[in-house]
């Protein structure tokens, strides 16, 4: 059984007996999600910018814009 084939019941069981104590699992684990991600991004933002040469710049994905244009 793979870590993506629990019951519900299971589930239940793993994250607690009643939901304030479900409640309270889930505020730490999503809080703790949020301060990982925090910590991610200021890393990437306080570090020495990454020189990026013309090869590189040519294959990076272009951003499509979500304004179509009308052309009659």
């Amino acid at each position: 059984m793979s870590k993506l084939d629990i019951t519900t019941q299971d589930l239940f069981l793993r994250l607690g007996a009643t939901s304030l104590t479900r409640s309270a699992k889930a505020d730490a684990l999503f809080r703790r999600l949020r301060f990982d991600e925090q910590s991610q991004i200021q890393k990437s933002l306080t570090g020495a910018p990454k020189r990026m040469g013309a090869a590189e710049i040519d294959a990076a994905p272009v951003a499509k814009s979500s304004i179509h244009k009308f052309t009659p």
